[in-house]
């Protein structure tokens, strides 16, 4: 029987070029994914953070005043930049809250929220706005009124360097917030000559900065009690206002978390 007829050349390596196909197919989607990845990643980024700088600076106008002052704030640690992506959660957290809100002021006046040297300083620096809320603490001794400040961001500079410059000044005490009281709560009875300690800060809250104070007193009206010599020998240091002061730090800290944290679209 005669030998059937040969193969054709190159039979054999049909497989290997199908193998390659594939492995072309592959490589191909691979760059393509890649680019779509790497595109979203610039320019996705790109967009969000052009979309954050435009929200950013009217954050304080565009939410909802109770988003602004939640109804719990946690402490923060006066020590510690609060605002690190997840170092303490969520400070509007109602197991951690050590601060709840009693009422919320609808004037967003500067002259409203702030007196004395703050207001001045805050004029000064362009104040647009002051949102102005009441807190109490766990125990409802101790009373605070916190304010979100709104300058343009060479304002806030400049109003951080007052509060610093406030920290450890030995001048009179001025509170520099005023005091909103709330009626049939704790507060109902808070008032400015009830302050005992004052603190303030500017931070950038996303892409804008933003200044935060608050004034720190007992419910009862009790005053800060007097310091004796040779502490109590400077006007100011007459009387034991750092735990109160320490007090309206760790609230505006708290307040800023918070800011931050809506900001980035966490709380």
């Amino acid at each position: 029987m005669p030998p059937g007829p040969a193969p054709e050349a190159g039979t054999k390596s049909k497989p290997l070029v199908g193998c390659l196909g594939i492995a072309l197919c592959i490589f191909g989607s691979l760059c393509l994914i890649a680019g779509l990845v790497f595109g979203y990643y610039v320019f996705g980024n790109r967009e969000e953070k052009s979309n954050a700088e435009a929200y950013d600076p009217v954050l304080w106008r565009n939410e909802p005043v109770d988003r602004i002052f939640p109804k719990f704030l946690g402490v923060v640690d006066a020590g510690k930049a609060p605002v690190a992506r997840g170092e303490y959660g969520l400070a509007n957290d109602p197991e951690r809250g050590q601060w709840q809100r009693l009422g919320i002021s609808p004037e967003t006046g500067c002259e409203d929220a702030l007196k004395g040297t703050t207001a001045k300083a805050a004029q000064r620096a362009g104040c647009k706005a002051a949102l102005r809320a009441t807190y109490t603490d766990p125990t409802g001794n101790i009373l605070a009124s916190v304010s979100v400040i709104v300058v343009p961001d060479d304002g806030a500079d400049e109003l951080g360097a007052f509060f610093s410059q406030q920290e450890n000044s030995t001048s009179a005490f001025s509170p520099g917030v005023r005091a909103f009281p709330v009626p049939k709560t704790v507060a109902a009875k808070w008032s400015d000559p009830h302050a005992n300690g004052a603190a303030g800060t500017s931070s950038i809250v996303g892409t804008k900065k933003y200044s935060i104070a608050a004034v720190t007193g007992a419910a009862d009206g009790r005053k800060a009690g007097q310091l004796p010599p040779p502490w109590g020998n400077s006007r100011n240091a007459h009387y034991d206002r750092q735990p109160w002061k320490a007090s309206a730090a760790s609230l505006s800290l708290a307040v800023e978390h918070h800011l931050q944290q809506v900001a980035e679209g966490e709380a």
